[in-house]
């Protein structure tokens, strides 16, 4: 009795654009594929795979991918945009909706997001007291 392999699977969008976004990171960091799967402790077959989407990365590993590249793993999935027509996945919740000057709490956590990818301290506090100050003011 043999086993049946499973067939194969496409990969998804999300899949691809968190692949691209490791590997547009990575060349713009000048970091190659062998120094970057040495610091996330998998082999550089692995890394390309994530990156090209033959191999959906776990949460964990993305997390080890956002240290070592030095951003939040928010940043993976800059420009994710959910299909409107994707019926496959029922929407469990409201939508947000923004407040009354076009405000979302999606605004907030990317925000929250850029600001914890600056990995200088100081540079992080000026954000900070900007964003403070801009409260203030506005």
């Amino acid at each position: 009795m043999t086993a049946e392999k499973s067939p194969t699977r496409q990969a998804s969008p999300i899949d691809a654009l968190v692949g691209r976004q490791i590997r547009l990171r990575r060349n713009a960091s000048r970091i190659n594929l062998e120094t970057l799967a040495n610091a996330i402790g998998c082999s550089t077959q692995q890394l390309r795979k994530y990156e090209t989407a033959e191999n959906r990365i776990s949460a964990g590993m993305l997390a080890r991918v956002s240290r070592a590249l030095a951003v939040h793993p928010a940043y993976f999935f800059d420009g994710y945009e959910m299909e409107p027509d994707d019926v496959s996945v029922p929407i469990l919740t409201e939508v947000m909706q923004p407040d009354e000057e076009g405000y979302t709490s999606e605004d907030a956590s990317h925000l929250m997001a850029c600001a914890q990818s600056i990995s200088d301290a100081n540079l992080r506090q000026i954000v900070a007291n900007l964003a403070e100050l801009a409260e203030t003011r506005f």
